[in-house]
């Protein structure tokens, strides 16, 4: 089982990327809000969705963790991209600026890492996706 490096336990479980790519399909902002107002479980997926971007808005910034025993990124650059797809349907479904703000930090905090750890190539391309 993959260590916690970081998080709160509602941050890292799973985001329903797929049920939100579904349900929610092209990601136009006026789209998703409507399928969110006409469709009961977009509706749902849409709220847990909130709910994890703002925890994420309340938690400490995305900073560079090398796990200690395998010496991989990877869990820093998966926690980034879910905070990223996360805040960014909130934003979308919303038109809240604190997300659309907390991805633009988030990603920042990641240009100022020392290294995305080239050394393990996918812990840098999953930091690019």
């Amino acid at each position: 089982m993959a260590e916690n490096f970081g998080g709160s336990e509602a941050e890292n479980a799973p985001v329903p990327v797929f049920q939100a790519l579904i349900l929610f399909g092209p990601f136009d902002a006026q789209i998703l809000r409507r399928r969110v107002a006409d469709n009961a479980h977009a509706a749902e997926i849409a709220e847990d969705l909130i709910a994890q971007a703002a925890q994420i808005c309340r938690s400490e910034i995305v900073s560079h963790m090398l796990d200690p025993h395998r010496g991989t990124l990877l869990e820093t650059s998966r926690l980034l991209g879910r905070r990223v797809f996360t805040l960014g349907v909130a934003w979308m479904v919303t038109g809240h600026a604190a997300f659309r703000n907390r991805i633009v930090a988030e990603l920042l905090a990641a240009t100022t890492f020392p290294d995305w750890n080239r050394r393990h190539f996918i812990d840098t391309a999953e930091m690019m996706a």
